[in-house]
């Protein structure tokens, strides 16, 4: 259904793949912590089954977001 409503009509290429691996996120983030804090908390509680090694930030603000999750 996708592709013919949607991926042909805008010559979209896609693909679908489960995997059992998770996948690995590097996080950049800019002065607005409201962003870092829900994609913490989202994979605090489970919601996004994802690793997280890395986070990146221009500004020191973000390190106590950082320390605080772990």
């Amino acid at each position: 259904h996708f592709q013919a409503e949607l991926a042909d009509r805008y010559n979209m290429n896609w693909s679908l793949h489960f995997s059992e691996e998770k996948p690995r996120l590097a996080l950049f983030v800019s002065k607005q912590l409201h962003c870092l804090y829900d994609i913490l908390g989202r994979w605090q509680t489970g919601e996004w089954e994802v690793d997280i090694p890395l986070i990146i930030s221009n500004h020191e603000d973000a390190r106590t977001a950082a320390e605080q999750f772990g």
